[in-house]
């Protein structure tokens, strides 16, 4: 979380650009704009927290 708010705050818009976070661990990167409060709407999703 704290990676997006610098992100933001650095000037960057998260809606337009979505950040993409590295997990160093696993050797993959988030695509954040999965989480975007401006992401298509899914039908077919439970509707939950990150459904």
């Amino acid at each position: 979380m704290s990676a997006l708010i610098d992100y933001c705050e650095l000037g960057n818009n998260h809606d337009q650009t979505p950040l993409q976070f590295a997990l160093g661990n696993v050797d993959h990167v988030l695509n954040t704009s999965t989480m975007s409060r401006v992401r298509e709407i899914n039908a077919q999703s439970s509707f939950s927290v990150l459904g």
